[in-house]
């Protein structure tokens, strides 16, 4: 007979994240929900310019791909 081999914690770790009913720990469940004292998430200069460099792209890439049919 041959001897099984041991799993190291990190083949554990993903054999426990395999099974459907588990619980992946990055999504909250509904215990974990944002309780009615705390605050909302602030806005960063940085996150607000990424934001409105996304509208900007967005909206020039849909004039420009609309050009040909308004003219």
């Amino acid at each position: 007979m041959s001897r099984k081999k041991k799993m190291t914690p990190a083949q554990k770790a993903a054999a426990r994240w395999d099974e459907p009913d588990a619980v992946v720990p990055g999504e909250p469940t509904e215990a974990a929900a944002r309780q009615p004292d705390q605050a909302p998430p602030a806005f960063s200069a940085k996150n607000v310019l990424v934001a409105v460099a996304g509208i900007a792209l967005v909206a020039a890439v849909g004039y420009f791909s609309m050009g040909g049919i308004g003219g």
